[in-house]
């Protein structure tokens, strides 16, 4: 009873592969997952495993999509030799088929047996970058802003031009009266 109770708690600590690609930023340390490797037949009919690819949920910044969108698959060294693979993954955004996302991973199975598929990986990076996506909306208003904040900063810059004219007249009459002071 206490080895099911066990292999329970075990199963609940993977995350799937999907999840792990789509919510993980990279780090430093090794994630369980499940579902990381599958096993591919050969035109030959040899069994070999390979990384899974499943389809992701990810945010599409193309102008046609600008929004959550299914990626898939599209290039990358998906084989496994000694139950370990250094590899980049790339993904493609399948509505518009315009934006990529490039995954950066290192992956080894956890089990040596052939018939297992969960395995740990780490994130080493991807592109572009781990995190929410901004808003078109908010960029818009940035932009907004900083021309707003150039036009300022330009209406500064021509009002120090004409300052130093008036200080140089403060200097010089303040020099005059500390000088009839001696």
């Amino acid at each position: 009873m206490a080895e099911a109770t066990t292999a329970t708690l075990e199963e609940d600590d993977l995350v799937t592969f999907s999840a792990f690609l789509e919510n993980r930023p990279p780090s430093q340390h090794l994630t369980k997952i499940k579902n990381l490797f599958v096993q591919t037949r050969a035109p030959m009919g040899d069994e070999s495993l390979t990384l899974a690819t499943p389809d992701l949920q990810l945010h599409c910044s193309s102008d046609q999509c600008n929004g959550l969108r299914f990626f898939r698959y599209s290039d990358g060294d998906r084989s496994v030799h000694k139950g370990t693979a250094f590899t980049y993954l790339t993904y493609l955004c399948s509505n518009c088929k315009n934006r990529l996302k490039i995954f950066s991973l290192y992956a080894r199975l956890d089990d040596s047996t052939t018939n297992s598929s969960n395995g740990s990986g780490l994130k080493f990076g991807e592109t572009p970058a781990f995190g929410p996506a901004t808003p078109n909306r908010l960029l818009k208003l940035f932009e907004a802003t900083a021309i707003s904040s150039s036009k300022a900063a330009s209406a500064r810059t021509t009002i120090s031009a004409s300052e130093p004219l008036s200080t140089t007249g403060a200097w010089s009459r303040t020099t005059k009266i500390a000088s009839s002071m001696r």
